[in-house]
């Protein structure tokens, strides 16, 4: 299941491949040639009713483009129960950058590291009897599975192929 969340990550990078690339010294949007100017925005670090300002402020400050980590301790605090709604929001997130013209390089994990907790890992996987975190230990890779499964549908609208303005994804850190 995890082979299918990547292949199909992997469709997503090639799909925005022909409007989102990279040619020897530069970055190509659209076939266009684009500096990309970009902010750490971490979401699940500022309350949401400060988003849409922090996003002007960004906007105002030069950027074109926001880099974040998605932490899954924050959408999967407890096993099968998923949360996206207030401070989670990721879909409202994205969709806030794309309305101030932003470029987004989102950092699913699973693992984060980040200064955040277990690097973004949800503490309820230590329960697990003998699982090996961020190995391809099938007691590891499952609910990796999982959440992959659950993340990419909010991500998906928001790619840059499907209208949106993710430009790049980044599995696992560091």
């Amino acid at each position: 299941m995890f082979a299918k969340s990547l292949f199909f990550l992997a469709l997503f990078c090639v799909s925005f491949a022909g409007n989102f690339t990279i040619a020897q010294d530069s970055y190509l949007l659209n076939g266009k040639p684009i500096q990309l100017m970009s902010a750490a925005f971490h979401y699940f670090r500022v309350h949401p009713d400060r988003w849409e300002d922090t996003f002007k402020k960004l906007a105002n400050a030069g950027m074109n483009t926001v880099e974040t980590y998605i932490a899954w301790n924050m959408h999967e605090p407890e096993r099968g129960q998923f949360n996206f709604e207030g401070a989670n929001d990721l879909d409202r997130y994205l969709t806030l950058a794309e309305k101030y013209g932003f470029l987004v390089i989102v950092r699913p994990g699973p693992y984060i590291c980040a200064e955040w907790e277990f690097g973004g890992l949800p503490y309820w996987l230590l329960k697990e009897d003998g699982i090996k975190i961020r190995t391809k230990d099938p007691k590891y890779m499952e609910p990796v599975t999982q959440w992959m499964n659950t993340l990419l549908p909010v991500l998906s609208p928001h790619m840059i192929m499907n209208g949106g303005s993710i430009i790049m994804v980044q599995i696992e850190n560091e």
